[in-house]
């Protein structure tokens, strides 16, 4: 399917239409929209691009009378007289995506009303729901032409996909005069054009995790380098298993993934390398074609970015893990090779705190009897800040602490500072397992030239890190 660029007049640029007209133009823009809530009581103006008038309750009845290639009118909604105009049918849902059977009902009484082609904009509450979204993609096309678009933090996906599989793709002619928010730019959609959707891999967790996460902007950058037509997305979840089935189905390629996700992930997988066996947890699935389907294989890679990024670290008489999730898991796996010793799991859930040191052979205690512990090498994989009750004692002539987070400086990190351990956070692990799923996501070998390359975009965009 050839998909149409539509560029949206911002407020801004009401004063010089034309003048932007012609930049969208030039830019590779095909159509431009005019929202009457944007840029009301518009005067008319010479337009080098055909114009798609979506009044929204302003008035755009003076540009109208010159008419236009497209009225956009929601369901009930009367627009002003426009000569020659074809009525597009819209129908927007800022809270919720109703299903494919829903959808398709909506695209009828729209073209009910006099609709020729439809815009259906709803909003997924999760990756399931994005699958629904696809669902309703072939019984509406067979009514008419029909744009489906996703809201919210899971647009990405139908952003990426548009200029394949929708007549119409909404773009920003440039960052900053976004008319939805999270909208990408018409030069991101024309880097990644081509004759086939690009590869698509993502970051699969819990929103507050999904959110802040630097994932993206290192794949991103990697994929730049080695010229790869590949999008990087982020899948907030608050239900890991229900989106990993969803996301398989849609086609990703593969998936890194945060907590809370890990174990599900691994619970997903149809086959687990040996590392994510004996971390019980996995990090990357990695979509595996068979004859009865794709399957994911899941991988542990986080054991692989502390090995890589902690390297200078070796040896240490005594650790102590603070947390007992698939994090922990996947420090204990990376000890063994750093030469960490006597470790000890320390909790506050007792069940999986024990069953993880069972599984390494290692000590779990209540994380109450924390003060009591002298480490030489303290390790949180804990989303909080310790107490500062809860802290124990440095042991050993170069005591170390390590915040598997990473960005500005936690209370843990300054708490262990003042007790005189030499501190370091999660980003180095971060960046070599990103390095490793790179790797695994695209087939191809990263050098040292490219993890200078990350570590420098990094150290330019985060906070000041002491």
């Amino acid at each position: 399917m050839k998909t149409r660029f539509v560029v949206t007049l911002p407020p801004g640029a009401a004063g010089d239409a034309a003048g932007f007209a012609r930049r969208a133009a030039a830019a590779g823009a095909e159509l431009l929209e005019l929202r009457g809530d944007l840029t009301p009581d518009l005067a008319p103006f010479e337009s080098p691009l055909p114009l798609l008038l979506a009044p929204r309750g302003g008035d755009l009845s003076r540009v109208a009378a010159r008419g236009a290639a497209w009225l956009d009118l929601e369901a009930g909604e009367r627009g002003p007289p426009c000569p020659g105009a074809r009525r597009l049918g819209s129908f927007h849902d800022r809270a919720a995506c109703p299903d494919a059977g829903q959808l398709v009902e909506i695209g009828r009484s729209l073209l009910a009303e006099g609709a020729s082609a439809l815009k259906l904009a709803v909003t997924p509450p999760d990756s399931a729901a994005l699958l629904e979204l696809e669902r309703a993609r072939e019984p509406l096309m067979a009514l008419a032409p029909t744009t489906l678009l996703a809201m919210g933090p899971l647009a990405d996906w139908s952003r990426l996909h548009s200029p394949w599989s929708n007549p119409l793709t909404y773009a920003a002619l440039e960052p900053g005069l976004e008319s939805a928010a999270g909208q990408w730019t018409l030069a991101q959609h024309l880097a990644l054009s081509g004759p086939q959707a690009p590869v698509a891999t993502g970051l699969l967790g819990g929103p507050e995790f999904t959110a802040r996460s630097l994932s993206p902007r290192i794949h991103g950058l990697l994929a730049r380098r080695h010229g790869l037509r590949a999008a990087y997305l982020r899948f907030p979840s608050a239900q890991g298993a229900r989106d990993l089935e969803a996301l398989l189905a849609l086609g990703l390629r593969g998936l890194s993934v945060t907590a809370p996700h890990k174990r599900a992930a691994a619970a997903a997988a149809a086959t687990l390398s040996e590392a994510a066996r004996a971390a019980g947890a996995v990090n990357t699935l990695l979509r595996a074609e068979r004859r009865e389907g794709p399957v994911w294989s899941g991988h542990q890679l986080d054991a692989e970015g502390l090995v890589r990024g902690y390297s200078d670290w070796r040896g240490a008489a005594s650790l102590a893990l603070l947390g007992s999730g698939g994090a922990a898991a996947a420090v204990l796996l990376a000890a063994r090779e750093l030469d960490w010793r006597e470790a000890t799991v320390y909790a506050r859930s007792r069940a999986p705190a024990a069953e993880l040191a069972q599984r390494f052979g290692v000590r779990a205690r209540p994380l109450q009897e924390l003060p009591a512990a002298r480490a030489e090498l303290l390790v949180s994989s804990l989303p909080v800040d310790l107490p500062a009750e809860l802290f124990p004692q440095p042991a050993g002539p170069t005591p170390r602490a390590l915040d598997l987070r990473y960005g500005p400086q936690t209370g843990f990190q300054a708490l262990a500072r003042a007790r005189g351990f030499a501190v370091r956070d999660g980003l180095a692990m971060l960046v070599h397992q990103a390095l490793a799923q790179f790797e695994l996501f695209h087939g191809c070998r990263l050098d040292a030239e490219d993890l200078r390359a990350v570590e420098a975009d990094l150290a330019a965009v985060l906070p000041e890190r002491s």
